[in-house]
């Protein structure tokens, strides 16, 4: 069997489908995404995200997940919560810099924690999209994420086409 996954990479915000863009981007992003599932065959969707980042925005459902459902494919949030990420011991850049603020600790430091916190959290993703066991899948991620998973998928034999970097940059 091959495990394949497309990857999208884009603007978070179109996964809330945020009003600060354009209703014509929002169209073409799920124009995409349809056209995409459609070519690959997809089998199922997932995406760096959570219902309570959602929430956040006071949005019930992303966008993906409203596409998948139309689709009639499964979806999946692949992205840990606040709590998850706690325990995993996953940190935002902001935090790990709060954290070093009195610290006499260089950038250089800095950036390798954020990376490796980075990481950890792609190979959650990589968790969830295998135990999604659906395939091929289609990934919807943040932008600067695409490079980096798709390297992570690929060095776990995972089949990986990068169907957009950063779509809608």
């Amino acid at each position: 069997m091959e495990y394949r996954v497309i990857i999208i990479g884009t603007d978070h915000r179109y996964q809330r489908r945020d009003v600060e863009l354009d209703n014509r981007a929002h169209e073409l992003f799920t124009l995409l995404l349809r056209n995409l599932a459609s070519e690959h065959g997809v089998r199922g969707i997932a995406e760096e995200c959570n219902l309570a980042a959602l929430a956040e925005y006071d949005v019930e459902e992303s966008t993906v997940e409203a596409i998948a459902r139309d689709l009639k494919v499964p979806h999946r949030y692949c992205d840990p919560d606040r709590r998850e990420r706690a325990a995993l011991g996953i940190s935002q850049e902001n935090d790990i810099r709060a954290g070093h603020i009195l610290d006499n600790v260089s950038e250089e430091q800095i950036q390798s924690e954020i990376q490796d916190s980075l990481r950890r959290r792609e190979v959650y993703w990589l968790q969830q999209v295998n135990d999604f066991d659906l395939w091929p899948v289609l990934f919807v991620c943040g932008a600067d994420h695409v490079q980096s998973f798709a390297s992570l998928l690929k060095s776990q034999g995972h089949t990986v086409v990068i169907a957009e970097h950063d779509w809608g940059a």
